[in-house]
């Protein structure tokens, strides 16, 4: 149980890496803005049961520690982490960060976003796809945490159907 709370750290912390760290003022007006950032916590768990994961593993933050700039929240299985992210971040910065690589435009649940892989992680075990919000970003990650990439599909096909159930519950 360590190992696996151990891995899915590893993608809070990799989640993170993959946009940098977020800010939440805005440097242009005279006076500093706090943006307000969706709790991705408060997803029903009926949804994230549906997500394939167990709502009674449900951790905040990294370890249970908060993220300066960041709202975050991880649910894992067996097989796979889910991580959700929220940010005010855009889909641009995701984009202009060099280590984000395969990016395509994807739908899931009527919802478009876009897809891609954080460059250093191993393909076969890790993907993300960002929704834009009004606040900035969502992400949701999916880590696979079988030792071996044949014991799941393709992450990004499990990413997909996984976070169909999710993606209703994400800010606009």
């Amino acid at each position: 149980m360590r190992g696996i709370r151990l891995v899915a750290a590893a993608v809070l912390v990799l989640g993170l890496a993959a946009c940098g760290e977020a800010t939440s003022t805005d440097k242009s007006a005279a006076t500093t803005t706090k943006v307000v950032l969706y709790d991705p916590c408060t997803i029903p768990d009926e949804a994230v049961l549906a997500a394939g994961v167990d709502p009674k593993t449900k951790e905040s933050g990294i370890e249970g520690r908060p993220r300066s700039g960041w709202e975050i929240c991880g649910w894992y299985n067996d097989d796979f982490a889910l991580t959700v992210y929220s940010s005010a971040r855009t889909i641009r910065d995701y984009g202009a960060k060099a280590r984000n690589a395969d990016f395509q435009s994807v739908t899931i649940a009527g919802r478009p976003g876009e897809q891609f892989r954080v460059d250093a992680d191993n393909r076969d075990f890790k993907c993300d796809v960002v929704f834009a919000a009004e606040q900035g970003s969502v992400q949701i990650s999916l880590l696979s945490l079988s030792p071996r990439a044949t014991d799941l599909p393709d992450p990004c096909r499990s990413l997909s159907e996984a976070a169909s159930s999710l993606v209703p519950h994400l800010p606009r």
